[in-house]
């Protein structure tokens, strides 16, 4: 019998048993979290998203966090400008608007409801 190194046996274990729980394996999870994420210029007006991650570095992803968009905030499109960028979008409160090239760099999840009158 193989002994497999402490940290290998616990990792093999904990995928076994995240299978065991999904009734899926870990590519297929993956594959469901990949189709689950998109950026966050992809919503339409009047959707619900939450923020997965900032994929910029230095001061322009320290700017954005002092403008809200943590990981976990809920982020609601509220009106495109008439050539399409900036967006406005409702982060904690407030209306901030982003251009196309920074929100396409926003990892999100897409909320299923989309508000009432849109």
């Amino acid at each position: 019998m193989f002994v497999y190194p402490n940290n290998i046996y616990i990792y093999l274990t904990i995928v076994k048993l995240c299978e065991v729980v999904t009734g899926m394996n870990s590519r297929e999870i993956s594959l469901q979290n990949e189709k689950e994420q998109e950026v966050l210029a992809g919503i339409g007006i009047g959707e619900r998203a939450r923020i997965l991650e900032l994929q910029f570095k230095g001061a322009h992803r320290r700017r954005l966090l002092d403008l809200g968009l943590l990981p976990g905030t809920e982020v609601i499109a509220v009106m495109k400008s008439p050539l399409g960028s900036p967006i406005a979008y409702a982060i904690r409160g407030s209306l901030i608007a982003l251009r196309r090239e920074d929100t396409s760099k926003i990892i999100v999840k897409r909320e299923n409801e989309k508000l009432k009158g849109e």
